[in-house]
């Protein structure tokens, strides 16, 4: 809890610089999610401590994950396959994508997108990317998707997004999916996408750890906007539904500094 405690207080003094005008909001949201990292590490190191106590008694997992890791070495080859695959069709969308708007600006021809195999959303026993492999290629998809994000490609990225959620709406990844298709409109100063794109994390996955996530992230959202009283009400709906989540600190905070 002093842990905690010392992050808010931290996040009070970023927040009075940002009044000040001493800090830009680019620092802040650098700060808070500095700030997010530290909690997560110390709620980890406090898993961790419990996974040592518990190792006394489960000594014979052991010869189990030596079992799984020396099968591990041929899946993750497969992935890196399935993954270079699909990079390579993000790259080839966004180069088709840029060959589009310049035929478009000459007034030419609209040449189709290409459609790729499965594009019906219907595998060989008629769901959405299932048999065979059909992990392998959601995660593959999912991994690709996000390296364009981190690359800055958003609108790559956003194609990579959309297309995990069209084919795997189901699948563990899809929150995260929905949660960054929503970041990629933010990062490319697009609000209202954005805010319409994080909704739809709480429509679709509002139990999911993404959740808390989307609500701040609307907040901030509506904050930069000027928009104070509906920042704040999305800062508290982050502390009413969700008071165990990491976002709640830093809303928290902030409600404090805005309601001052």
């Amino acid at each position: 809890m002093s842990g905690e405690a010392t992050l808010r207080s931290l996040l009070a003094v970023a927040l009075a610089l940002l009044g000040g005008g001493c800090a830009s909001k680019g620092d802040l949201r650098q700060m808070e999610a500095n700030m997010l990292a530290e909690i997560r590490a110390m709620r980890a190191s406090q898993d961790s401590l419990n996974r040592e106590l518990r190792a006394v008694v489960v000594d014979s997992l052991e010869i189990q994950e030596r079992r799984f890791l020396e099968g591990r070495s041929d899946q993750q080859r497969r992935l890196d396959q399935v993954q270079q695959s699909l990079a390579q069709v993000l790259d080839l969308l966004e180069q088709i994508e840029r060959e589009l708007r310049r035929t478009r600006a000459y007034g030419g021809p609209q040449m189709p997108l290409p459609v790729s195999p499965g594009a019906t959303g219907e595998a060989a026993d008629g769901g959405p990317g299932r048999g065979a492999g059909g992990d392998d290629a959601a995660q593959a998809l999912y991994n690709s998707a996000q390296n364009q994000f981190n690359r800055g490609a958003y609108e790559t990225a956003r194609t990579g997004f959309a297309e995990y959620l069209r084919l795997y709406p189901d699948r563990d990844l899809a929150p995260d999916a929905q949660f960054y298709l929503a970041r990629t409109y933010e990062e490319t100063a697009d609000p209202a996408l954005a805010l319409a794109e994080y909704a739809r994390v709480l429509e679709l996955y509002p139990n999911s750890r993404r959740a808390p996530s989307a609500l701040y992230a609307s907040g901030r959202i509506e904050l930069d906007r000027g928009n104070t009283q509906d920042a704040i009400e999305f800062f508290s709906r982050v502390v009413r539904g969700y008071p165990n989540s990491d976002e709640a600190i830093l809303a928290e905070q902030r409600l404090s500094d805005l309601r001052r």
